[in-house]
């Protein structure tokens, strides 16, 4: 996800980020996804905010899902939310999920690619605010000086 851009989106207002991903990276984070679905779908809900957040994340898995028809890079583009909540999931699965026990050869190899996903991820996150700022410093009307 190194290769990254900011742009205004569709609606003329929000920041996206355009970034191309590893196959790998995505097939990681579409495994802690689930697994943070798996969690979610298990809860009670109770009030329209949190089938709010239970669609977020369905909305993210099919994008990731989205990116099948490509090759070992995909392109994405993510909302400020979508990059923010990569970064939580990835950090919430290496932090839950790395343990002192046995695990299997694949859920190590897992774990470890999230672990260095989550600096870029955290990365990504910082660089929305500033690109946001940008956007909208170059949407305010300046005044005469």
């Amino acid at each position: 996800m190194m290769n990254r851009s900011f742009r205004i989106g569709r609606d003329d207002i929000t920041v996206v980020c355009d970034a191309i991903f590893v196959r790998a990276e995505i097939d990681v984070l579409r495994d802690a996804l689930a697994w943070r679905r798996d969690r979610l779908a298990r809860a009670d809900y109770d009030d329209a905010s949190a089938v709010l957040v239970l669609r977020g994340w369905m909305v993210l898995d099919d994008l990731l899902a989205s990116t099948s028809v490509f090759g070992d890079e995909a392109p994405l583009t993510l909302t400020r939310e979508q990059a923010r909540m990569l970064c939580e999931i990835a950090t919430a699965y290496v932090a839950e999920r790395d343990v002192e026990s046995y695990q299997p050869a694949e859920e190590r190899d897992r774990i470890a690619l999230l672990r260095t996903q989550v600096g870029p991820l955290m990365d990504l996150c910082c660089e929305f605010a500033l690109a946001q700022e940008e956007a909208r410093a170059l949407r305010e009307p300046r005044l005469p000086v």
